[in-house]
């Protein structure tokens, strides 16, 4: 099978810590990461959560839009004219 390459930057303290990590469980930073890559190729999603504090679900988004509708826990603000 053909390969290709993959680069990735990392600061120096991260890539010292995965290298030290990596050595402890007995890999090298590129089995690590092809672990990873077939990790998520396999389940088709990341092997970790990603959120961010904007995240809502669908009843989240339906609750607020009805409470924007009705006025409920709305805050208004001026405009500010630039």
């Amino acid at each position: 099978m053909a390969t290709t390459t993959i680069s990735v930057r990392l600061d120096n303290t991260t890539k010292e810590q995965l290298d030290h990590f990596c050595e402890e469980v007995g890999l090298n930073t590129a089995t690590a990461f092809k672990m990873f890559a077939k990790n998520v190729v396999r389940n088709q999603r990341l092997p970790f959560d990603v959120e961010t504090g904007y995240a809502l679900s669908s009843k989240e988004i339906k609750e607020r839009y009805e409470d924007m509708k009705k006025g409920r826990n709305v805050v208004t603000h001026d405009l500010i004219e630039v």
